[in-house]
């Protein structure tokens, strides 16, 4: 038993009292510039105003400064899951001698490498559980600017494709598949801001909010992927519920099904109805659809075996194919994988797919070791919960892989640093938590001391005590 609680944990993180201003600056751009990158901010401001104002580079210039004076960016070399991800961004640039179209395979790897850059920014300035917190706020101020945008872009009847789906008319965003996917990735990490309110508050309110209305938009895009995505959540979480937990959810769950449905168009319902049959609407868009993707998945497997070091390169998965269909007498088909693990062995080749698998199973592995370790110790409830919301995350993306090609946007170095970040973070504090455990642990009673046989002494001359 202790003598005295331990003082919270976050007035000792990394052994610290203080913290100067640079290290606050950090958290702050990192903050920044999660809420950029999720948010699309800059896309929503280049639409309306027609000028780009280079904010997020501005932000991310400030912060790759701040890394290199915290002196953080040898974590690249000693965490093993961030040299799986160097790794396995070396194995990327391996496929650029060989690649079909390298002016593609650069432009990609470019890309991929500014969207990595988000990866070192949180690892090199979240030095503390509270300062992961914090930056992960700027998730669900993010959803708010995601949901005016779907809700503002809404096209109109007259607009509107044959199928009814919802789309926005611009931005990286366009399509329903990703819209959808982007939503179920961000909306566990939301949940941010319930953490430290034990009662009904306002922040219960405003995440209730954010949940109603992500609902109808992913019911309007009629994606079969993001209704996956969210049952595979619902799942994971009435599993890890108590038994009232799963009441609730069940509850929760019939009232959200009548309520999707009753908002979600025709032509959608039409769509979810073929991820259990085709019957009911054979020949519509929807199963060709089902199809074409059903191909794309032999055709980048074919590809793999083709190809199985180094890929076909970067973004050319697309020209191979094309190549196929060209020499087979068929018509061209410009369409991506939608399946993120065999787009990257088929661009990449298989020591990539290796990788970036190995990089996920590292992520879950040590939020996973966090969440067990932080079990039942009030002081790191704030870890054990950023942890559970991460790993949700990480599901989500994890599942959004097997439905589409998003394998080099921002969400795997967002979710690895986050998650690294946290993990380095809360072992440094448990490990202070646990000495100063140790510190405040009474010294043992007199009487409990253990008694040890000493040798008597008389008249100099000592004799063999008797046991």
């Amino acid at each position: 038993m202790l003598a005295a609680s331990p003082a919270p944990v976050g007035t000792f993180a990394n052994g610290r009292t203080s913290r100067n201003g640079v290290q606050s600056l950090g958290v702050l751009c990192a903050t920044v510039y999660v809420f950029l990158a999720f948010s699309r901010f800059t896309e929503f401001l280049v639409q309306k105003i027609g000028v780009n104002l280079y904010i997020m580079a501005i932000v991310m210039f400030f912060s790759l400064i701040i890394v290199a004076l915290n002196g953080r960016m040898s974590a690249f070399l000693t965490n093993t899951t961030l040299r799986w991800y160097l790794a396995f961004y070396l194995c990327l640039i391996a496929s650029y001698p060989l690649s079909i179209w390298r002016a593609a395979t650069l432009e990609l790897l470019l890309y991929m490498f500014r969207m990595g850059l988000i990866c070192v920014v949180l690892v090199g300035t979240l030095e503390t559980v509270e300062d992961c917190r914090k930056a992960m706020l700027a998730i669900p101020v993010g959803m708010i600017i995601v949901l005016f945008i779907g809700f503002t872009a809404m096209p109109t009847a007259d607009e509107a494709t044959a199928d009814m789906r919802f789309r926005l008319a611009y931005g990286s965003l366009s399509n329903p598949n990703e819209f959808a996917n982007h939503m179920m990735i961000g909306l566990p990490l939301c949940a941010v801001v319930l953490l430290k309110r034990a009662r009904l508050s306002l922040a219960h309110l405003f995440f209730g909010a954010l949940f109603i209305g992500t609902v109808p938009l992913l019911m309007k895009t009629g994606s079969r992927g993001g209704l996956t995505i969210a049952a595979g959540l619902a799942t994971v979480i009435f599993f890890g519920s108590s038994f009232t937990g799963k009441l609730k959810l069940m509850l929760a769950g019939a009232v959200l099904a009548i309520i999707a449905i009753s908002v979600t168009p025709s032509g959608a319902l039409q769509r979810y109805a073929t991820i259990f049959s085709d019957t009911r609407s054979s020949g519509s868009e929807a199963v060709q659809s089902k199809a074409a993707r059903l191909e794309l998945l032999a055709a980048s497997l074919r590809i793999t075996a083709h190809h199985p070091i180094v890929g076909v390169g970067l973004s050319n998965f697309i020209t191979a194919y094309n190549r196929e269909l060209v020499d087979s007498g068929q018509h061209v088909h410009w369409e991506v994988a939608h399946n993120g693990y065999t787009q990257i062995s088929s661009e990449a080749g298989i020591p990539a797919l290796i990788c970036y698998v190995a990089v996920i199973a590292l992520i879950a592995r040590g939020l996973l070791r966090v969440r067990k370790a932080t079990k039942g110790i009030p002081q790191f409830d704030v870890a054990h919960r950023l942890s559970s919301l991460l790993f949700l995350a990480l599901f989500a993306y994890a599942l959004s892989n097997v439905f589409t090609s998003n394998t080099h946007e921002f969400y795997l170095p967002l979710l690895a640093g986050f998650s690294v970040a946290l993990i380095m973070a809360a072992d440094r504090e448990l490990e202070i938590f646990r000495k100063a455990r140790v510190k405040d642990m009474p010294a043992p009673s007199p009487a409990a001391q253990p008694r040890t046989a000493r040798p008597a002494v008389l008249a100099g001359r000592r004799l063999q005590v008797q046991q």
